[in-house]
């Protein structure tokens, strides 16, 4: 396939994406244009329509119609997102954009989880989908003490020990892991100080959110 068809071939995809963009955002879409495609390479364009019509085809096949989305949420969305070519990481901030445009979805799309989303890496968001999946299934009161050990994790994920551990200390930077209360932790009168563990971890209220934000609903 020769450049020039390839690009008219994007271009016939992004009609459909400023269509569906139009319905979600409130500056012209002359404005908006800017933000896909002025200064910004033709991959990562590409990369964005993607995401775009992955939402869009979210909304076609609920048969409801998008709300509006604020700028400052859905400029940094398009942009981070236009960097990420991982299929898999493609369909989660299609998911991030769709909730966010869904007028029956209960959740507030929070700004932070945009800046999130951007520092992960596919083998971080595997982990975490991995630990969402098995709170999901935890009954309701037994969630909160819901924890993971390192050991059962590696087998599943097949990975080192130490490779373990630089995915769980970025994933405790964003507050999205945290060790148990229960674990390897000292106290002060009745306030427990949580030491630094790799051997046991759990989700944070933060971190099952973000999972379920980054989620078709």
């Amino acid at each position: 396939m020769t450049d020039e068809i390839a690009k008219k071939e994007i271009n016939q995809l992004a009609d459909k994406a400023f269509d569906f963009l139009g319905k979600v955002v409130n500056p012209p879409l002359e404005e908006l244009g800017g933000l896909l495609a002025d200064k910004i390479k033709f991959w990562r364009f590409k990369n964005q329509v993607n995401i775009v019509l992955q939402a869009k085809r979210f909304f076609e096949q609920k048969g409801v119609q998008p709300r509006k989305i604020p700028l400052k949420t859905l400029a940094p969305l398009l942009e981070h997102s236009s960097w990420e070519e991982d299929p898999d990481m493609q369909s989660k901030w299609a998911s991030l954009l769709a909730n966010a445009a869904n007028p029956s979805y209960s959740y507030d799309i929070h700004l932070a989880y945009v800046e999130i989303l951007n520092q992960l890496s596919p083998l971080e968001a595997k982990l975490l989908d991995l630990l969402f999946n098995e709170y999901e299934k935890t009954p309701s009161d037994k969630k909160q003490a819901l924890s993971f050990s390192k050991e059962k994790i590696c087998q599943v994920m097949n990975i080192p020990s130490e490779k373990f551990n630089v995915l769980v200390d970025n994933l405790l930077r964003l507050n999205l892991l945290q060790p148990p209360a229960s674990h390897g932790g000292v106290s002060i009168g009745k306030y427990p100080i949580v030491l630094r563990t790799y051997e046991v971890i759990q989700l944070t209220p933060l971190g099952c959110d973000f999972v379920r934000h980054c989620r078709f609903q």
